[in-house]
């Protein structure tokens, strides 16, 4: 992106540039006539305007390096700015998980003191000794993919930590959906 000083050495170069046409204009005319007075005073003009533009395209160079290096430690500045951001966020995050976890979310007590009632208020299913020997069965004739294990009742916590529960009475519960 180009900055002021840069437009102005870019714009008083090509200005410089596009005048040197006029006083070469004059020297072809007065060559023709033969007038060497005025050869010489244009060709100074024309000197004098060539070498302003040398110098705007000097001053161009010059400004463009300047305003190069201010962009580079502007963004250099936002990177920081931005990594700092992010690192902020990150050291909140990680805060507001370790506060989470800390704070227990089911009481020890709500879990070792469950009735019946309070287990079958849960979420939970249990597979009946009926329906694992069915299940064992269906394995054996190909019928099923997975290997099912002696089923355990567990509590899950809002934390995912499991708790075993006691065996209730084995019961097969009808599951629609």
């Amino acid at each position: 992106m180009m900055q002021a000083g840069s437009m102005k050495a870019l714009m008083g170069a090509s200005s410089n540039i596009n005048l040197v046409n006029t006083p070469m204009r004059v020297f072809k005319e007065a060559e023709n006539r033969g007038d060497t007075e005025t050869m010489k005073r244009a060709m100074g003009y024309a000197a004098e305007l060539g070498e302003n533009a040398e110098k705007d395209a000097v001053k161009l160079g010059e400004e463009t390096v300047k305003e190069t290096r201010e962009a580079r430690k502007q963004q250099e500045i936002e990177r920081e700015q931005a990594i700092a951001k992010t690192r902020q966020k990150n050291k909140t995050r990680r805060e507001q998980a370790l506060n989470s976890a800390e704070k227990p979310t089911v009481e020890p007590t709500e879990i070792t003191n469950a009735t019946a009632a309070d287990r079958k208020a849960k979420d939970s299913v249990e597979i009946s000794d009926s329906g694992k020997a069915a299940i064992a069965e269906q394995m054996l004739s190909g019928e099923v993919d997975m290997l099912v294990r002696d089923a355990v009742t567990v509590l899950y916590s809002s934390s995912a930590k499991t708790q075993p529960l006691e065996q209730p009475q084995a019961a097969i519960m009808d599951v629609k959906g």
